[in-house]
């Protein structure tokens, strides 16, 4: 108490300020190291808890599954008419196919189409969907078995479709159903997902994708099926559960797929492809950091990404094939039904458990409250440096106090003590226009980073050439260079503008941070951690070490960590970038709006600091 009523007197706030204008580089950095160290503690089991079903009426596991070896020889004869339809190569005949399929199981069915243009790119096709009614339903309510025909690869979803095919049919069979069951099957893996949710919510471009004809009520959670290839055996099961700009499913329904999976069949359950002991610390940090790189990204994971922003809780049971496996179609089969006489139980959305959590393991999580800690410690370093240097150069220096006595001649000669206060002015201290443009440049960075994304998208919506993709980034590039130079010989930075402009630009990035990491934890970490040699920059007399920390920021600048992770991952960046632009606009991905709005303005400014 008594050190808190001291910092509150003057003098008090006087040593703070001192202190924190002194040492802010030494606390910044411990901040960033503990938000480090804190992320690669959570593994342990001191800072992660058990999963548990938190909605009771779920009861996964608790019925008695009654798909089984009879239904074997109906999943034969679908896979079978699957292979005879590619084969066929038309359209047409698969969806007349699928339709029959449907119809004669006593389903509606209804089609779908979309096309839409994006650059020379051109995607197009047909969605097959199918409505089962509730016997014991008001068409109020829905739940969607989806299983998309092939991925971005071309290759076929042949189990996930075979499967979902025998469901549909037996399925009709039950009058157990409190809900609509809605069977979709898009024409392609990510595209054809959201262009059936976006018009099942009436939230699309009627030229672009057709409107549905049939319709159900609310929908409340999804799963898909994906078994890409023609194997019909497999040893285990991958459960994803990201969703588009990083958001999850309900952990009830993640935590209700693996138990039913691995103690009511007896399938290996894993999660982000995992394999071996997952009780190893390596194991589990490696399953979280997975995770963390997906939903950084906010590009769809799945077919089931893009219902998610719908707030339908949604995952995906993703198959490998295995020639030598143990288990075969029948046994997914069972998995499927468990779960959808499980979410037939609930009556209204998940809502129970966590929508903001990391899986380590099936059985291990780690809740928004203990891994928020991370990526807050990290956004602090930057506001507690840039509020450094704010008082820095905005406030005066400190009041000098001194003592002087003066004797006052007056009729009664009285001697009087006075203490003086004098407050120099400081050198640091600047007015008017000097103090406005630091803030009209950082807004004028901001405004650039967003109008350089919009030409990257322009470039790929109406050239899209390889090399007219090149030589934007080029440009970019160039600009980046340049750019340092030509505000210096333009207006060129005072030592006091300098200060207050890194002051500005460190306070927005540590409140953009810290603000997104309540959305996309892992992005708002991601970033934090590549513009940490920004908490660094600062103009130099010496020309090598102006250099060296130009290099530094250019080696960690947007364009070079992209360029980077093409290099790594054997990636092409005209396709990366193709596709990154796509999810922006049909997709809802704004990731990239976060980067160049944020991430890109931090870093330049840190480039005109050094060299101001």
């Amino acid at each position: 108490m008594g050190l808190a009523a001291y910092i509150l007197t003057d003098a008090g706030r006087q040593k703070l300020f001192s202190f924190l204008k002194k040492r802010v580089y030494y606390i910044s950095t411990f901040l960033f190291i503990a938000g480090l160290a804190w992320l690669a503690a959570l593994p342990y089991d001191e800072l992660n808890i058990p999963t548990r079903i938190s909605e009771n009426a779920l009861l996964p596991g608790q019925v008695q599954t009654h798909f089984g070896h009879s239904d074997y020889k109906v999943l034969n004869a679908f896979r079978n008419e699957i292979r005879a339809w590619q084969q066929d190569r038309s359209d047409e005949t698969r969806l007349a196919g699928i339709e029959g399929i449907f119809q004669r199981a006593g389903l509606k069915t209804a089609r779908q189409s979309y096309n839409v243009s994006f650059g020379d790119k051109q995607i197009a096709g047909t969605n097959v969907y199918a409505l089962l009614e509730a016997p014991r339903g008001d068409a109020t309510e829905a739940l969607v078995l989806n299983a998309a025909w092939k991925d971005e690869r071309g290759i076929v979803n042949e189990g996930g479709v075979t499967a979902l095919l025998a469901m549909a049919r037996y399925f009709k069979r039950w009058g157990l159903w409190s809900k609509d069951l809605l069977f979709v099957i898009p024409a392609e893996k990510v595209y054809g997902s959201q262009a059936f949710i976006d018009a099942y919510h009436e939230n699309h471009d009627a030229r672009q994708v057709e409107t549905l004809s049939l319709t159900s009520g609310v929908i409340h959670a999804a799963v898909d099926l994906a078994w890409y290839g023609d194997s019909n055996r497999y040893r285990d099961i991958n459960i994803h559960y990201e969703g588009t700009n990083g958001q999850l499913a309900n952990l009830d329904l993640v935590n209700s797929a693996i138990h039913i999976s691995k103690h009511q069949t007896g399938i290996d359950a894993r999660i982000q492809h995992v394999r071996g002991n997952e009780e190893l610390y390596q194991s589990k940090l490696l399953s979280m950091l997975r995770a963390m790189a997906t939903q950084a990204t906010g590009l769809p994971s799945g077919s089931h990404s893009p219902y998610i922003p719908y707030k339908i809780d949604t995952i995906s049971l993703e198959v490998n094939g295995q020639p030598d496996g143990w288990h075969d179609d029948s046994s997914l089969g069972r998995i499927t039904e468990s779960i959808f006489r499980s979410l037939n139980n609930i009556l209204e959305h998940l809502h129970a458990s966590f929508f903001f959590y990391m899986l380590i393991n099936t059985h291990r999580f780690v809740s928004i409250g203990t891994y928020l800690p991370s990526a807050m410690l990290i956004a602090i370093a930057f506001t507690l440096a840039g509020l450094s240097l704010y008082l820095r150069s905005h406030l005066p220096a400190p009041a000098v106090i001194t003592s002087e006595k003066t004797m006052e001649t007056h009729s009664a000669q009285v001697q009087k003590e006075q203490r003086i206060i004098t407050v120099p002015s400081s050198s640091s201290d600047i007015s008017g226009f000097d103090k406005l443009y630091p803030a009209i440049l950082i807004g004028s960075l901001h405004i650039l980073g967003i109008i350089l994304w919009n030409g990257i998208l322009l470039v790929q919506q109406t050239i899209r050439n390889t090399v007219a993709t090149k030589m934007f980034l080029v440009y970019i590039l160039s600009l980046e260079l340049i750019l340092p130079t030509l505000v210096g010989n333009f207006r060129p930075l005072s030592k006091a503008q300098t200060t207050l402009a890194s002051a500005l630009s460190l306070l927005v990035l540590g409140l953009c941070l810290a603000a997104l990491a309540t959305i996309n934890f892992s992005l708002s970490l991601a970033m934090g951690v590549l513009c940490f040699p920004i908490l660094f920059a600062r103009p130099s007399a010496s020309l090598p070490v102006r250099l060296a920390g130009r290099v530094i920021l250019l080696l960690t600048s947007p364009l070079a960590v992209f360029t980077g992770a093409c290099f790594l991952m054997d990636l092409k960046m005209d396709d990366v970038l193709s596709m990154v632009t796509f999810s922006y606009v049909h997709l809802h991905v704004w990731t990239p709006l976060a980067i160049w709005g944020v991430w890109w303005p931090a870093y330049m400014l840190g480039s005109l600091v050094i060299f101001s």
